[in-house]
C-alpha cells in the first residue's frame, strides 16, 4: 500500500509538471501598431516622435534630452540599411516595411517606449517576442527589452513601474533582425496592469532599431489542481478495472 501511495503522488508530481509547462493553450494578447506600419512612411523616409515625452502611434515615451541629439521615430529603411528592405521591402527577420530606433546621443541617457496592455492575470505564463536590428551601414546598440507591471496612465513604466523581467541584445547578423524573447510567470495573486516596452542606454553605437513586438499568455493550472483532477481520473480508473 506503501508503494502504492507513493506512486501515486509520483504521478500527481509529474502530472503537475506537466500543466506548468504549458499544458494549456497560449493566446496572443493584443499589441496596438505591434510592428510600426502606422502611419504609412515612403521608402528611406521617417516619421519623428515630438520631444521629450507623450505618446506616438499608440506607444508612450520619454528621452532623455540635451545638448546631443535624442530621436524616437519610425522609418521605412533603404536597402543600404537592411537586407531586402529597398523598394519598399520587408528589412530580413522583420514585419512589413517600417521599423522604429531610438536614438540617444548622450552617454547614459535613455530612451524608454512602454504600452499597457491589460490588466495583469494571475497564474500565467507571458511570452514576450521583440525582433532587434543590426543595420549594414553603422553599428547598432542592443536595448533592454522587458515585460513591466505598473498602475494604468504610468508616465513612465520603466522607471515607475516594477521590471517583471528583461533581456539585451541585438542581432548577430549585419543587415537583419534577430528575434529575442522575455518571459515571466505570475502567481495567484496580482494587481495593477502589465506593460511592454524597450529601452535604449546611449553609449558609442548611439542608435537601437525595433520591430515586431508579440505577445502571448498561457494561462497555468495550479498544482492542487491538477493533482485532483489526476487522483480523480486514478479513482475512475480502479473503479473500472474492479
Amino acid at each position: 500500500m506503501k508503494y502504492q501511495n507513493t506512486q501515486t503522488l509520483m504521478t500527481c508530481i509529474m502530472a503537475a509538471s506537466l500543466a506548468l509547462g504549458g499544458a494549456a493553450g497560449a493566446a496572443s494578447v493584443l499589441i496596438q501598431n505591434p510592428s510600426f506600419e502606422d502611419p504609412v512612411v515612403s521608402d528611406n523616409n521617417s516619421v519623428l516622435a515630438p520631444k521629450p515625452s507623450g505618446t506616438f502611434n499608440s506607444w508612450s515615451y520619454t528621452m532623455t534630452t540635451g545638448s546631443q541629439f535624442q530621436d524616437f521615430g519610425i522609418e521605412n529603411p533603404a536597402g543600404t540599411a537592411y537586407t531586402g528592405a529597398g523598394a519598399d521591402g520587408t528589412p530580413a527577420g522583420a514585419l512589413g516595411s517600417n521599423v522604429i530606433f531610438l536614438n540617444q546621443g548622450i552617454p547614459g541617457g535613455t530612451i524608454n517606449i512602454f504600452q499597457d496592455v491589460g490588466a495583469l492575470a494571475p497564474n500565467t505564463l507571458y511570452t514576450l517576442v521583440v525582433s532587434i536590428g543590426q543595420r549594414l551601414d553603422r553599428v547598432n546598440g542592443a536595448p533592454v527589452i522587458g515585460l513591466i507591471n505598473g498602475v494604468a496612465g504610468e508616465t513612465d513604466a520603466w522607471i515607475n513601474g516594477t521590471i517583471l523581467n528583461s533581456t539585451t541584445g541585438v542581432s548577430a547578423v549585419a543587415g537583419s533582425f534577430q528575434d529575442f524573447t522575455v518571459t515571466f510567470t505570475t502567481g495567484a495573486t496580482v494587481s495593477s496592469e502589465l506593460y511592454i516596452g524597450a529601452q535604449y542606454t546611449g553609449d558609442p553605437t548611439i542608435q537601437a532599431s525595433l520591430d515586431n513586438f508579440r505577445l502571448d499568455a498561457s494561462p497555468i493550472p495550479e498544482p492542487a489542481a491538477a493533482c485532483l483532477a489526476l487522483l480523480g481520473g486514478v479513482g475512475l480508473l480502479r473503479r473500472r478495472r474492479n
